[in-house]
């Protein structure tokens, strides 16, 4: 499941849960919410990755 493993990496960079379903930071609870996550973070996610990352 390679967006587990980003959604991993995403925690390592400093990111937290999102509420977006669609979002690669999103907390699956099921299958099927893996299957509905993108591989990428929201508009959100990435924007507060980029305040944190500099």
């Amino acid at each position: 499941m390679q967006v587990e493993a980003i959604h991993l990496a995403g925690h390592l960079l400093g990111l937290s849960y999102c509420e977006d379903a669609r979002c690669v930071m999103f907390f699956a609870q099921t299958p099927q919410d893996c299957d509905r996550k993108h591989m990428s973070p929201c508009n959100n996610c990435r924007n507060e990755f980029n305040k944190i990352s500099r």
